[in-house]
């Protein structure tokens, strides 16, 4: 299961890759009106909350996550940054975070839209359970994470963007507890889909 959704994951974002080319291929050349990102620094947030009912249930389960972001653009197209997401579930008592560096490849217009990929790795507290939407956690265990990203940027202003992502997460590790039995290991490993909309400020 988790062999297919990373296929489905890659073959995404390699449609991604290609659509973007294309579309900056045959887009006019007109830099001279094109956005300078060079030496920018990006400010951004962002939300997703999803509900979800199971049938037989009577009460609905939920996620709420808002990840932060700066990043500062090395060249026109590449941009470095790091990246807080916090995350809480119904039912938790504590919120989950995860700490992600983020590489951006941007891929500006002339009309001010900046298509964009990208790709981090970094640490969580926790993982998201994908059949019930709540945050799992794990005492004493850090998981990696693995993020693949693409997603647009649309002009409200001069420096103002809204923002829309889809992001692909792989979380990886394992846990350890003692119990009668010794010591025993449970492997996580999870992967998870999420579509965040935010705005950005670029300064």
């Amino acid at each position: 299961m988790h062999l297919r959704s990373s296929l489905r994951a890659i073959r995404f974002y390699a449609a991604c890759i290609l659509l973007i080319s294309v579309t900056n291929n045959l887009a006019p050349a007109q830099s001279g009106n094109t956005l300078q990102l060079k030496g920018k620094t990006e400010l951004s947030a962002a939300f997703s909350f999803q509900s979800m009912k199971e049938k037989g249930f009577s009460e609905s389960s939920w996620i709420l996550t808002l990840p932060v972001q700066i990043r500062y653009f090395i060249t026109q197209n590449i941009g470095l940054g790091a990246e807080m997401i916090f995350t809480d579930g119904k039912g938790e008592e504590n919120s989950g975070l995860i700490l992600n560096g983020i590489v951006e490849v941007a891929f500006p217009t002339p009309d001010g839209v900046i298509p964009f990929l990208n790709a981090g790795y970094g640490i969580s507290n926790g993982s998201y359970l994908i059949d019930r939407l709540a945050i799992k956690s794990y005492d004493d265990a850090t998981l990696g994470v693995l993020n693949l990203g693409a997603g647009i940027r649309i002009p409200f202003g001069e420096k103002v963007f809204g923002k829309t992502e889809v992001r692909y997460q792989k979380f990886t590790g394992e846990y350890k507890y003692d119990s009668f039995f010794g010591t025993q290991t449970i492997d996580i490993g999870t992967t998870y889909i999420n579509v965040l909309f935010g705005l950005s400020l670029l300064l």
